[in-house]
């Protein structure tokens, strides 16, 4: 996809591909959308966790200042005593600690329109 950056003397427009009317010209120049997530074809979709262990999902995004949110099967997550958000340079880290049945499902990392699904699967707790 490619989106048009358009300097005007004031600021700048941004037009979408196929937005201008047919026959209208314009001076703008096509620029690359920047990718949010350098990882998409590297990441570890599938994690396998014992109950009781812990649990780590990791993004990669292109710039140091993207925040992310997290979200468990479309409700987002928050901090709690048992899950954690960190950054460490480009990664942001999903932690899960002690790992339940119920953490089992999907996950989403999200940045605007762009996502990565994960899928964490519990094995049962050994006695």
């Amino acid at each position: 996809m490619f989106q048009y950056a358009c300097p005007t003397r004031y600021s700048s427009c941004l037009h979408q591909q196929g937005l201008l009317p047919e026959g209208s010209q314009s001076s703008c120049f096509p620029k690359k959308l920047k990718t949010v997530f350098t990882n998409k074809d590297s990441y570890q979709k599938e994690v396998k966790v014992s109950a009781s262990q812990k649990a780590t999902l990791n993004c990669e995004v292109s710039d140091l200042k993207t925040e992310v949110k997290w979200f468990k099967d479309g409700k987002q997550l928050s901090s709690s005593r048992t899950v954690h958000m960190e950054s460490k340079g480009k990664i942001r880290q999903l932690v899960l600690e002690n790992v339940e049945k119920k953490d089992a499902g999907e996950y989403t990392c999200e940045v605007g329109n762009e996502k990565l699904l994960f899928k964490i699967q519990v094995k049962g707790k050994i006695f």
